[in-house]
């Protein structure tokens, strides 16, 4: 159970009125309200963290994806309303400011974000705030300059060069930026050349210390002030030729962060002695990443990468630096393909009855999800959120994987070289032991459950070929595996392949299993049919571009590709195109709800409802997603750097039920019961006829629990809630 951020006050309750809109007919999201499973908490570059005393946290990152938490490390996603960029954070005064791509600029009170239009299509990199203004600097040398975060006016260093980082520090704005540019200004208009021939590195960000300015750069190198004059400078380079994108300062030390680095500093005279914090020798050492951002909150540090992962960090005992503290995703390699398995599992229970313990048995139906990709990772998981990583074949480190398919009961993955693996329905015992306490008599009794290990456990193949594979599909009775140079495999039990003749040298990535027989289609528009998986016929090509997958979906088949492809038939022999209006490569195709969902390159999704009219939906990810799954009205894509979205589609079967409330002036709980992603709005009235509404929430935790905790002072004599789905 994860507990939400606070709402306003409580008050006594008499009586308890739960109110829904329930699920009616199942509707379709156009635009797919995308959540992060993989990596945790999100995906998306973290380009810049900002902090203020009693307010929130923010992440700014890429898409126009901004990310806010009352307390680490509970983040959740806000509106912004834009697409673009977001590259640069701070607070002026208690209102954030958010500054990035072509001019943009956020800003908020509380944790609802208004746009504004500056009219400028220069990227912002840096903002800083003194106590009465805020500085954004960019590309161009541009300088804008507000006195509350929304109405902005230009200022100008008198140089075009690129502004990459600006910080506030003892009554100056210090900007700095391409080949070793340094410049301050107290009011973010008038500026002075600092440093002038000091360094011609760029200079990524700089940041304040008690004595002047610190920034960091390209190849490693460092500019110090030793004075709040900004008159004297030294330069020196951390023991690296990679570039440095953010720091910190606190006192005598500093921590600096990189592409693959991160450096802890202790100034001796006019110098820095620099140790690594990726050092394996270290109780917690900060893992190798690329780091894009890094703040302090007074008591730890904060650190953000390209690949959307939150560290903090815990400052050790004197001159030995920080211990760190992170989540490890359970994969961070590309996914390529994805399957949705159905699977029995046995549970025993046990209570006590007159003292005798008895014992039952159920065996249940589960479904789940298992993905492949690169470096042998397999991955699974029953409820979308939590993902688990799969026993690959000792051999097969270096295999990649690159397609699964199967039926019931057994899974077939392909992969490079000619690699096969296979996982099938085995039971083996999970031992727990369990305790009941009568009086003061203890007795354990010990549990055999049986765990099935199909998607978990995989063995090699000898497949008899060398080519790559990639297209994987099944029938009732043969499994069929296409590749490289025309490569065509048939298997009646996933053990045992046979070579078959395709007609075809081209690589078949994708083939689908469907009532008529198979489909194989490939490079070059290439697609051959089969009545049983066995003989094949080459058919006209569709086009010359890439038919890079091609999906059974309910009653047709779907082929998705180069070029924006997107073609279906209804008897694997007519096909017809369906001009999706752009040339992005789709690599993948689902249906859930009546609706077809396209997922391709740099993150982009198509929807329609009948195969003809497209609507591209905005993404919140710039990777490239390979493979996309439906199941009981929820998507789950996947791609590259291991990187998993989900998103609920249809309604929610059931309304939020109210589980626990209020009933004494002195309770400040309500528990919430409904299902992973579902919003809902709790409503209060004293009469009936007037309700005030409460923060929207949302249920995050896989259980479907949410514990939402209210500090105020309850008021009599009576008080009605409502849970209203968002």
């Amino acid at each position: 159970m994860l507990r939400s951020r606070f709402l306003r006050p409580v008050v006594f309750l008499l009586t308890c009125l739960v109110l829904d809109s329930g699920r009616g007919s199942a509707a379709v999201n156009r635009s797919p309200e995308w959540k992060w499973s993989n990596p945790s908490p999100f995906g998306n570059a973290v380009n810049d963290l900002a902090w203020r005393t009693n307010r929130l946290y923010l992440a700014a990152g890429e898409r126009g994806v901004l990310h806010v938490a009352d307390a680490l490390p509970s983040w959740r996603r806000v509106d912004t309303d834009t697409l673009k960029s977001l590259r640069a954070a701070t607070y002026l005064g208690g209102r954030a400011v958010v500054v990035g791509e072509s001019g943009v600029v956020l800003w908020s009170d509380s944790d609802q974000f208004q746009k504004v239009e500056t009219g400028r299509t220069n990227w912002l990199e840096g903002v800083a705030a003194s106590a009465d203004r805020a500085v954004a600097v960019g590309d161009a040398g541009i300088v804008l300059v507000s006195t509350n975060g929304v109405v902005w006016t230009a200022g100008s260093t008198g140089s075009t060069n690129w502004l990459r980082g600006i910080t506030y520090s003892a009554g100056l704005f210090v900007a700095v930026g391409d080949s070793g540019y340094v410049a301050s200004s107290p009011d973010g208009r008038t500026w002075t050349v600092r440093a002038a021939g000091r360094s011609s590195a760029n200079l990524n960000q700089v940041v304040a210390t008690s004595t002047g300015v610190f920034a960091v750069g390209d190849n490693g190198s460092y500019l110090s002030s030793r004075g709040t004059p900004l008159t004297q400078w030294d330069v020196g380079r951390v023991n690296t030729t990679f570039p440095l994108t953010a720091a910190v300062a606190s006192g005598s030390e500093r921590v600096v962060v990189g592409t693959g680095e991160v450096w802890f500093g202790l100034q001796i005279g006019n110098s820095f002695v620099w140790s690594s914090e990726i050092n394996g020798l270290r109780a917690s050492p900060a893992p190798v990443a690329e780091y894009l951002s890094l703040i302090s909150d007074g008591t730890r540090l904060i650190a953000g990468t390209r690949n959307g992962e939150i560290l903090t960090a815990t400052r050790s005992l004197s001159f030995v630096g920080y211990s760190w503290s992170y989540t490890d995703p359970p994969g961070s390699s590309a996914i390529w393909d994805s399957l949705v398995v159905g699977t029995f599992g046995t549970n025993v229970s046990v209570t006590i009855q007159n003292g005798i313990r008895v014992f039952s048995t159920n065996s249940s139906r589960s479904n789940f999800r298992v993905t492949v990709g690169e470096r042998a990772q397999f991955l699974d998981s029953g409820d979308t959120l939590n993902w688990n990583r799969g026993l690959a074949p000792a051999s097969a480190s270096n295999t990649d994987y690159f397609g699964i398919g199967g039926r019931e009961g057994i899974l077939v993955a392909a992969g490079s070289r000619g690699a096969l693996a296979r996982s099938a329905v085995e039971y083996l015992p999970s031992i727990a032991t369990n305790s009941f306490t009568n009086g003061t008599v203890v007795t354990r009794v010990v549990l055999t459950n049986q765990v099935n290990v199909l998607g978990i456990a995989w063995d090699a193949l000898r497949s008899g070929v060398t080519n790559d594979l990639q297209g994987v599909a099944s029938s009732s009775n043969l499994f069929v595996v296409t590749g490289g140079a025309g490569t065509v495999l048939s298997s009646p039990d996933g053990i045992t392949w046979t070579r078959r003749t395709s007609g075809s040298r081209a690589f078949l990535s994708s083939v689908a299993a469907w009532p008529g027989g198979f489909v194989a289609t490939g490079e070059q528009g290439t697609l051959l049919t089969s009545a049983d998986g066995i003989q094949w016929t080459p058919r006209p090509p569709l086009g010359t571009n890439w038919l890079w997958r091609v999906r059974w979906l309910e009653d047709r088949l779907v082929a998705v590709g180069q070029g924006g492809g997107v073609y279906f038939s209804t008897n694997a022999t007519d096909w017809v195109a369906s001009p999706t209006g752009t040339n992005v490569w789709w690599n993948d195709v689902a249906r859930v709800d009546g609706a077809y969902y396209l997922v391709g390159d740099s993150g982009m999704v198509g929807i329609s409802e009948d195969l003809h009219s497209w609507t591209l939906a905005p993404a919140i990810t710039l990777r490239n997603l390979y493979t996309v799954s439906a199941l009981d009205g929820r998507l789950v894509a996947a791609g590259s750097g291991g990187g998993i979205l989900r998103a609920r589609i249809s309604t929610f079967d059931s309304p939020v039920r109210l589980l626990g409330y209020p009933k004494s002036p002195s309770e400040n709980l309500f528990l919430f019961g409904g299902e992973l992603d579902q919003r809902f709005v709790l409503d209060r009235s004293t009469d009936l006829l007037r309700w005030e509404q409460a923060t929207t929430n949302e249920i995050t935790d896989s259980q479907g629990l949410l514990i939402l905790l209210d500090n105020g002072t309850n008021a009599l004599p009576v008080q009605f809630f409502r849970s209203r789905s968002r």
